[in-house]
């Protein structure tokens, strides 16, 4: 059991049309481990308006670049 409260995680990841969403699927999954924890978590993903809409309808803060 993870036990720390106010910590803040980025978990970088690679996610898209030509190398899939499983990267992002997984991720998010881990997110949830931690954010149930207490923990805050950011993405850092390249710019990807599928995997922004993803982690927007998940409620998931995330950082894009190109």
């Amino acid at each position: 059991m993870v036990e720390s409260k106010g910590h803040l995680i980025y978990i970088r990841l690679n996610a898209g049309h030509k190398i899939g969403m499983g990267h992002l699927f997984r991720m998010m999954q881990l997110a949830k481990i931690f954010i149930t924890n207490g923990y805050s978590i950011n993405f850092l993903i390249n710019k990807n308006q599928k995997s922004e809409k993803i982690l927007l309808d998940n409620g998931l803060k995330y950082i894009s670049y190109s």
